[in-house]
């Protein structure tokens, strides 16, 4: 099997989290949010939770970027139309998310149970597609119209100002709330009070560093960050709260300034809120998922108990055969999980089939393919796409798994296949952030944006081409990263 890579996902702790994914992108994706047009095969790859996301020779990212694109810019509503599907499901899974975080699950029947567990399964049908398959589809829509806007005369910087969601993140927001909670001390000494404001915001946020499985937030994290906030002064954090709290009003009055100053009529305008909403979509897609990862818990949990099998294996179940253990009774066939588990390839074509190979074939072909991109990494130059511009040096640490973010030093240069919220920690240390994938959407380039940090992201090797301790010059502003001797 010949596979080409796409991305990687870290500490992905479950197959149903890879066939959510992979049927949202090659599936359920295709009538609706493709508008009909589609992406070929996706073949995802599980060795010990860490997931590849590749291609083979029927699948077709670029031809289905170019006639999708094509599509949307005769269609420009159509994104509007995905919008507006997402946010009325996405009201759905809000309250799917509250009963999962409270609710009683070990006194319901194995009807009910599985009732609750095929919700969460099945969000990844009603939701996901109209988030990040959409931004998969658009690709570099933003360079395909861009050139249009530089001859009116709009500066790159004026662009990328335009084209920015002007939502604050998720990420972002629990940041503003811990800010206004350590100004409400008046003299920055962490008392009962305080430490009684922190629970409830970790109770709030906890979920927060978890995407796939990872970590979650405790108490001590914040009292931590608190003791530090409190370090840097009063008028620090005044600022820092000052800023997020009028970054989406002050970014729209740029945004406007720039739309004014160069009388962009309605249809440039339609077309930079394509992008907009794209990215404020994939941001929105991965709050709500990160949720329902975490709490869902609660019914993985519970299923692991009534199947009286380790958690880690329930990770490992189609949802067929939880439904044929858990209400039929048959036998859990354990050696299988573990293998899954060990090595697993999932196939999934665009009619919805899927094809699961968990045994002695499934650890060739990911060896084959690790062995493939190790060679291909040496072919590279290390340049990038800029996620946001900036100048920054500083020495490489690598974070190929987000468990170990609390290793990460003030000033480091945070170098990752690709950063999820579970990265925060790190982020906000980091002077710059360099990733082997994404786009103008993705999570690095999003937070880059917001904190007014360097980040160059689509390097595709920077995870193989540096080491850490090398002491690195990332120049944001021409995509391109110079190790200094």
């Amino acid at each position: 099997m010949k596979l080409y890579y796409i991305q990687r996902k870290s500490r992905v702790s479950s197959i149903q989290w890879l066939l959510g994914c992979g049927l949202g992108m090659t599936y359920y994706a295709v009538k609706e949010v493709y508008a009909g047009f589609n992406l070929g095969n996706t073949v995802w790859l599980n060795r010990k939770e860490e997931g590849f996301l590749c291609a083979d020779k029927t699948t077709c990212i670029d031809k289905l970027s170019s006639r999708f694109q094509g599509y949307v810019l005769k269609h420009p509503n159509h994104i509007n139309k995905i919008k507006k599907i997402f946010l009325q499901r996405a009201k759905n899974l809000k309250r799917l998310i509250s009963r999962l975080a409270t609710f009683e699950y070990t006194l319901v029947d194995r009807k009910s149970l599985l009732k609750d567990y095929e919700k969460i399964i099945n969000s990844y049908r009603d939701i996901y597609p109209y988030a990040e398959p959409l931004a998969i589809a658009l690709g570099n829509f933003s360079d395909r119209i861009k050139h249009d806007f530089f001859k009116k005369g709009i500066s790159e910087d004026d662009f990328e100002t335009l084209i920015l969601s002007n939502k604050i993140s998720f990420v972002q927001r629990e940041r503003l709330e811990l800010l206004k909670i350590i100004l409400s001390s008046k003299n920055f000494k962490l008392n009962k009070k305080m430490r009684a404001l922190l629970k409830n915001h970790q109770n709030k946020y906890v979920w927060l560093p978890y995407d796939y499985g990872v970590t979650h937030y405790k108490i001590n994290h914040f009292i931590k960050e608190t003791k530090n906030l409190f370090k840097k002064g009063k008028d620090r954090v005044l600022g820092d709260y000052k800023y997020l709290k009028n970054y989406s009003l002050s970014l729209k009055r740029r945004q406007k300034n720039i739309v004014d100053k160069y009388k962009l009529n309605k249809k440039s305008q339609k077309l930079l809120e394509i992008i907009r909403s794209s990215i404020y979509l994939v941001d929105y897609k991965k709050e709500l998922f990160t949720q329902l990862h975490w709490h869902a818990e609660r019914v993985l949990k519970e299923i692991s108990q009534r199947l009286k099998i380790a958690r880690r294996l329930v990770n490992y179940m189609t949802l067929e055969e939880v439904e044929k253990s858990l209400i039929a009774g048959d036998f859990v066939n354990i050696k299988r999980l573990r293998a899954r588990h060990n090595h697993c390839v999932i196939v999934i074509n665009k009619f919805g089939q899927v094809n699961i190979i968990d045994n002695s074939k499934a650890k060739q072909i990911i060896n084959d393919f690790i062995r493939v991109q190790n060679k291909k990494s040496r072919k590279f130059v290390l340049k990038g796409r800029v996620g946001n511009k900036g100048l920054a040096r500083g020495f490489v640490r690598i974070i190929i798994d987000a468990k170990n973010v609390d290793k990460f030093k003030h000033g480091e240069i945070l170098v990752a296949h690709m950063t999820s919220p579970d990265y925060i920690l790190a982020i906000r240390r980091a002077a710059a952030i360099i990733t082997d994938e994404g786009s103008m959407t993705c999570h690095a380039a999003i937070v880059a944006r917001e904190l007014g940090m360097p980040s160059i992201v689509a390097t595709k090797v920077a995870t193989k081409v540096l080491r850490n301790g090398d002491l690195v010059e990332v120049d944001a502003n021409k995509g391109i990263i110079r190790k200094i001797k």
